[in-house]
């Protein structure tokens, strides 16, 4: 499979139970039940040892869930990087040396009356 694939799988043992199957790539449709989750690919950086010329790449992922309460979206975001961060095997394919979370935040849009909370994290995936 690939790496979409593998995201959307870790996402949904993460918090599967409480958004169902809106766990979605890229974006959401407008008006998607809440809460809701989106992820996307946001860079890749290949690595070099003296020995290989693309050892392992860094994949950059943002993920982004929306809920109407702000702690039962503390709660989504501490599944997520429960999951997520130090995860060491193989998914859908993919071999995922390590993950490591880089940053997180949470907004609020007053228009949507939502929360917004942001996570980035760094996987290093072995090229396949």
């Amino acid at each position: 499979m690939g790496l979409p694939q593998a995201i959307n799988s870790m996402l949904n043992v993460a918090i599967g139970a409480q958004v169902g199957n809106r766990i979605l790539p890229v974006y959401a449709p407008l008006n998607t039940d809440r809460p809701f989750c989106v992820y996307t690919t946001n860079g890749l950086r290949p690595t070099e040892t003296k020995d290989s010329p693309n050892a392992v790449d860094i994949r950059t992922i943002g993920i982004a869930i929306y809920h109407e309460t702000h702690s039962s979206l503390y709660t989504l975001m501490e599944s997520v990087r429960d999951e997520l961060v130090y995860k060491h095997e193989t998914i859908e394919g993919v071999v995922i040396d390590s993950c490591i979370l880089v940053e997180e935040s949470v907004d609020y849009d007053s228009e949507e009356k939502l929360y917004i909370g942001i996570q980035v994290f760094d996987f290093r995936i072995w090229p396949t």
